[in-house]
């Protein structure tokens, strides 16, 4: 296991030219290193180099997790940095009252024509948010900038929209109850957006995620986290898409207008960079989203139907959007998993048929003659009790007025039918 390196701080005052450079400042430590060979360095050690043409080049000992014998071998790490000031400018405008004072700010309009103008801290005219990202954005009384409205400017904005290419006067200056960042009125709209909810003051951050099928745009209506409707569409562990007021009744859809919903809220999180995060859900999946938003029990082989529908829909449009032409690359994507899934569940369903019969019988040798007439199956999943050990589960369904009848007093009749057939019996309950 190799050493940590030496941490040493750099004097560059002492030659003829500072290196610019990085590879200039390592080349320059390689030169003269070798005059330290043998030398045992601590932290706090200080040293001074003769480089062959360059100077002197001094250096401290910062860090070291053990006294160090200097070799070819060992590694230095550079820390930092001493090196000579650059020279400020004068000020101008103390220079044209006979004073002289260094400039350290400038002036970008005014060093635009003269290069070696500068201004002192009381001349400089600093507006707020000038000092961002180790750049300061200062400017002379002649330079002052204008907002939009013609008045003399007091801030830079730093909101989305402007990203501090703007400045605007105090009348236009937005700030929030709970934040002291101060925004343009556009850009706080961005930041804040309201509620498009009547007499809600709380901050839209969502955006409903309904998509209209002609333009294949999303509705993009802004809501509350308080009114915002999560459809869940990806499963609970990720965040379903969000509706507003006026899209929030998903049973009013059509079987197909909720497929291609489906389908064009998931386009909609792949265009904004949740590629790899988000797909169109398996065929089992979809079908139990159709249930909750319809109320109706449906084969996989019929959901399958639905989007191919949609494809058909999406094929029809002459002007097609971006986002429709992503739906139509994602259904491609999908379908021949959904084929896959649905040829499996045409073998699941034979053998919950034959499970429902010998359910049936087991009625009937009960004395509910009724019920097992009436019994339908909705569902069969081989897999559904995880375990252990691992369990199949039959959905059926029932007229209301037998439903008592075979879950028993206590569901002690559903329980005794399940050890019985050795699944576990599910009745639909579709409201």
């Amino acid at each position: 296991m190799s050493a940590p390196p030496v941490e040493i701080t750099l004097d560059v005052r002492g030659l003829r030219e500072a290196p610019r450079r990085p590879q200039e400042i390592v080349q320059a430590w390689d030169e003269c290193v070798v005059q330290i060979y043998g030398r045992t360095l601590h932290v706090g050690d200080a040293g001074q180099l003769l480089t062959p043409n360059r100077g002197m080049l001094s250096f401290v000992v910062i860090g070291a997790s053990e006294p160090v014998v200097v070799t070819g071998d060992t590694t230095f790490s550079i820390h930092s940095l001493i090196e000579v000031a650059p020279a400020a400018p004068a000020c101008t405008a103390c220079a044209a009252s006979g004073h002289i004072r260094p400039g350290f700010f400038r002036c970008q309009q005014c060093t635009a024509s003269a290069p070696e103008t500068g201004l002192c801290f009381d001349h400089a005219r600093l507006l707020t948010n000038a000092f961002r990202k180790g750049r300061v954005i200062a400017t002379c009384d002649q330079h002052l900038p204008k907002c939009n409205c013609g008045d003399v400017a007091v801030f830079w904005c730093l909101g989305p929209g402007c990203r501090g290419r703007s400045a605007w006067c105090a009348r236009h200056r937005v700030q929030h109850a709970n934040s002291h960042e101060t925004y343009c009125p556009g850009c706080y709209e961005r930041v804040y957006p309201a509620c498009t909810v009547k007499d809600c003051s709380e901050v839209a951050h969502n955006a409903c995620e309904h998509v209209d099928p002609e333009r294949g745009e999303p509705c993009g209506r802004r809501v509350c986290n308080i009114h915002v409707a999560r459809w869940q569409v990806f499963g609970y562990e990720k965040i379903g898409l969000a509706r507003c007021q006026q899209h929030r009744a998903i049973r009013s859809l059509s079987d197909v207008d909720v497929a291609w919903q489906i389908v064009a809220g998931t386009a909609l999180r792949h265009e904004r960079g949740d590629e790899n995060r988000y797909r169109l859900p398996s065929l089992p999946s979809l079908k139990n989203i159709l249930l909750k938003a319809r109320r109706q029990q449906y084969s996989a082989q019929s959901v399958l139907v639905f989007f191919l529908q949609v494809e058909d829909q999406l094929t029809s449009i002459r002007q097609q959007s971006s986002l429709h032409e992503r739906m139509l690359r994602l259904i491609a994507r999908e379908k021949p998993r959904w084929s896959e899934q649905g040829e499996r569940e045409r073998d699941e369903f034979s053998t919950g048929a034959q499970v429902l019969e010998r359910l049936k019988q087991v009625l009937q040798s009960s004395g509910l003659s009724d019920v097992a007439a009436a019994v339908q199956m909705s569902d069969y999943r081989p897999r559904f009790i995880k375990g252990p050990p691992p369990r199949p589960a039959l959905f059926v369904r029932l007229p209301d007025h037998l439903r008592s009848r075979f879950i028993g007093r206590q569901g002690a009749m559903i329980k005794t039918l399940s050890l019985q057939l050795g699944v576990e019996l599910k009745l639909e309950q579709l409201k």
